[in-house]
Parts: structure tokens; C-alpha cells; sequence
């Protein structure tokens, strides 16, 4: 994983309205905890930061970070673009006298230089060791390949059928495992990732009937009918209201 830009970096106890409803980015946030009660929010499913471990967001995929401002998160931070694109939430515990341990300090030590290659080498070396960690890891669960199959859907249509075949287990079992982990189906997952594609597609100015097109649904009042089921307002409203309600981008 090669590091393709970095757009911020810094260190700091974040302020008590660190938080952040449906974010959705082309960067990966790079977060190592220190301290503080945090958590990331996708799709219905939790999972709180924890201290001592290094975190990297997804791109193209909405989620919420919060945390309590009674006890606030510490963090160094580094927003990046990463190729290739990480799609899934990473996280990896950061163990004392390992390789990324050290490689961790040695970002902490120079993330204010000033000398912006110095911060990108630095970040770029635990990232690297993230990939590494990550190759000899665990294989991953069957919750989080069917996570990683509904992911590379993208815009194209979603069949429980075919997931059966392609990870070899009946779809009551698959649907069992995945609500089991993630707290919503596999057809309420990729449901909510096809809202959210919606919302991009709307935003950059594509028509509702576009969109319906898009995204595979019979009809634009067909999509019209979807959005409004998953977001309980209409397209145009929903937009609407989701421009007056922006808030400017934070650590």
C-alpha cells in the first residue's frame, strides 16, 4: 500500500464536538489512539477505538466518528489517499518492541516537521507495516468476506444466490453470520451502500432518472420509492437538507 498524497497531519486531544454524522471521503483517515472513548459507525455496526491500536477509514463509504467528550480522544492523525484504496475499516494493535511499534514512534516524533516528505516517509512506513500485519493475519472471517464481496459491488445488482455460490455456504447461513456480526443483513447492507452511492451520484449532479438507471432500479419512481424508504425523505429534499446541515471537515 504506497501512500499517494497526504493532506494533514497532526496530534491532539480532539475538542468536545469531535464529531462527525455521514462522513464520506476519497481519503483515509490514519488515526493512532492514545487515549479517549471513541467510535466508528457504519451501517448499524460499532466499533470503539481502541488505545494503543492504529486505525484506517475506508474510502467511498459513509460512516459516523464520534466520541465522548467527557473523556476525549488523543490521537495522531494523518488524512491520506492510499493505493490501492482501502474499502473495508482496518484496524491493527500497535504491540510493544515490534517493527510497527517503533515505526509508530518514529511518526509520532516528526509529525509536526514541517519538512512534508519527512511526514509522508514516516506515515508511509506504518502503513506499509499495517499491509504487512495484515498479510499474515488471521484469513478473514465469513461475515467479513461477505462485508468484502457486497463491497466490490459497487453500482452492479446484489443476488443472494450468488453470493451462496461464490463463498459456498446456503444464504440462511450467510444471512445468519452477517447479522450475528454487523447487526443488519446482507441485503440491508447493500442496500444501504447503494443509498449512499445514490446520494454521491446525486450530489454530482446526476438526475434522479440517471441515478435510477444507475443503479439497476426499474424505474425512477421505483428509486424515488427506495430512497425515500431508506432516508424517509425524498431525493430533493434529502439533499436539500443535507446541504444545510454540512459541517466543515475536522480531524
Amino acid at each position: 500500500m504506497i501512500i499517494q498524497n497526504l493532506y494533514l497531519a497532526s496530534e491532539s486531544t480532539a475538542p468536545a464536538d469531535w464529531c462527525y454524522p455521514g462522513l464520506y471521503s476519497y481519503f483515509s483517515r490514519l488515526y493512532y489512539v492514545i487515549d479517549g472513548d471513541a467510535c466508528y459507525k457504519e451501517n448499524g455496526s460499532t466499533v470503539r477505538l481502541k488505545p494503543n491500536h492504529l486505525y484506517l477509514t475506508p474510502v467511498e463509504q459513509e460512516f459516523d466518528l464520534y466520541h465522548d467528550p467527557a473523556h476525549p480522544l488523543v490521537h495522531t492523525y494523518a488524512h491520506v489517499m492510499t493505493v490501492p484504496a482501502v474499502h473495508t475499516l482496518v484496524e491493527i494493535e500497535v504491540v510493544k518492541g515490534t517493527p510497527l511499534a517503533d515505526a509508530v514512534a518514529l511518526w509520532r516524533r516528526h509529525i509536526f516537521d514541517q519538512n512534508k516528505e519527512l511526514q509522508i516517509s514516516t506515515a508511509q512506513l506504518v502503513v506499509s507495516l499495517i499491509e504487512a500485519a495484515r498479510r499474515t493475519a488471521a484469513p478473514p472471517s465469513i461475515a467479513e468476506q461477505i462485508k468484502e464481496y457486497l463491497n466490490g459491488l459497487g453500482a452492479n445488482p446484489f443476488h443472494m444466490k450468488d453470493l451462496s455460490l461464490a463463498l459456498g455456504y446456503t444464504r440462511e447461513h450467510l444471512t445468519r453470520l452477517f447479522l450475528s456480526a454487523f447487526g443488519v443483513t446482507p441485503r440491508q447492507y447493500f442496500n444501504a451502500r447503494r443509498m449512499d452511492l445514490a446520494v454521491k451520484k446525486l450530489q454530482g449532479g446526476a438526475s434522479i432518472k440517471e441515478v435510477a438507471l444507475d443503479l439497476g432500479f426499474s424505474s425512477d419512481h421505483a428509486f424515488s420509492k427506495a430512497f425515500r424508504a431508506h432516508f424517509g425523505l425524498p431525493p430533493q429534499k434529502f439533499l436539500l437538507s443535507r446541504s444545510q446541515n454540512d459541517i466543515a471537515p475536522k480531524a
